[in-house]
């Protein structure tokens, strides 16, 4: 059996649809204990420290470490975009079964801010015993996470194969210091007569002062990026600073057959790489970015394509079966 304990992010629940799942997989959610506890910082990292609650605890509902604690010793266990090191750490000790994992989706440098903490957070992982997933080529480098793919669920319902685009280029997502790559790719697209929907919501990163097209305090419902892709001809992807992997981006133009601009310079090295459908910003002729984005293509035909990919949850999940077996 595999138990897969997935974060609450709605793209999670998204992707772990039950549909999608064969027999012998169960998903539940991870929460921490909606109780108030006075002091729960300074316990949280007591009991991640086992300097206290090594047999029990508060900062989780009691059902949920009940749940954990019947897994079977010879059933694998996968925290899926659960990133955060004393959780994972204190559920680790109420977990009988031997093969447990994390998939992080996104790189270490979005939420350890310091080289020491990032190295700190990769040994404590690794000393609670869990194996680490990651689709980021530098953190599987340098702190010897296992690398995997990127991962996805289409749905055909919202993305129609012989829906006519209105739009040329789309963005959404949060700033995450990236707004003055955006905006450059804005100017290209206006420069070369194209029309161009960015969403992107202030976050920590967005200058206070900043006012700008686009700029929104408000996240976008999934199925409504979804009929934005439906109705764009070309998806942009920008890389945060310091990531080394392809995001959710590529995906969705890979699984949707739309075009994809990004500033990662490495995908020409990945094996999905064509420069027919794939604009790498900064190194491709701006002249030639209109071109680009209204050359036709086959969406039906490529969406059949990846349908049976290894990008394709189920396909993922069987491959990291495979991998954490070994």
């Amino acid at each position: 059996m595999l138990h897969i304990l997935r974060s609450d992010y709605f793209l999670s629940e998204y992707l772990l649809a039950e549909s999608e799942l064969s027999d012998g997989i169960e998903v539940s959610v991870h929460r921490r204990s909606t109780v108030r506890i006075p002091f729960s910082g300074l316990r949280r990292l007591g009991e991640s420290l086992s300097l206290c609650g090594r047999h029990s605890t508060r900062l989780f509902d009691r059902a949920y470490i009940e749940r954990l604690s019947r897994i079977g010793p010879d059933d694998k266990v996968l925290f899926f975009d659960v990133q955060n090191l004393k959780d994972l750490v204190i559920l680790r000790k109420f977990i009988p079964a031997h093969d447990v994992s994390v998939f992080l989706w996104n790189p270490t440098s979005s939420f350890c801010r310091s080289a020491v903490g990032r190295a700190t957070y990769a040994v404590r992982l690794r000393r609670a015993g869990y194996r680490v997933f990651t689709f980021d080529r530098d953190d599987a480098a340098r702190y010897g996470f296992v690398l995997t793919g990127q991962v996805y669920r289409p749905d055909s319902s919202l993305v129609a194969p012989d829906a006519v685009p209105d739009t040329d280029l789309f963005f959404v997502g949060k700033d995450k210091g990236r707004l003055q790559v955006l905006s450059e790719i804005r100017s290209m697209a206006e420069a070369a007569g194209l029309r161009c929907k960015m969403h992107v919501v202030r976050d920590r990163h967005t200058p206070p002062l900043r006012s700008e097209e686009g700029l929104t305090d408000a996240d976008m419902p999934y199925a409504e990026t979804l009929r934005w892709i439906g109705r764009s001809r070309c998806l942009i992807e920008v890389l945060q600073k310091g990531q080394k992997g392809s995001t959710l981006r590529v995906m969705e133009a890979l699984f949707y057959g739309k075009k994809l601009l990004t500033n990662n310079p490495d995908i020409v090295s990945e094996p999905y790489y064509d420069p027919q459908r794939i604009f790498v910003f900064g190194k491709d002729d701006p002249a030639s970015l209109r071109r680009f984005v209204e050359r036709p293509v086959d969406r039906a035909a490529d969406m059949a394509r990846w349908r049976q990919s290894p990008y394709r949850i189920a396909r993922w999940i069987e491959a990291f079966c495979e991998a954490s077996g070994r």
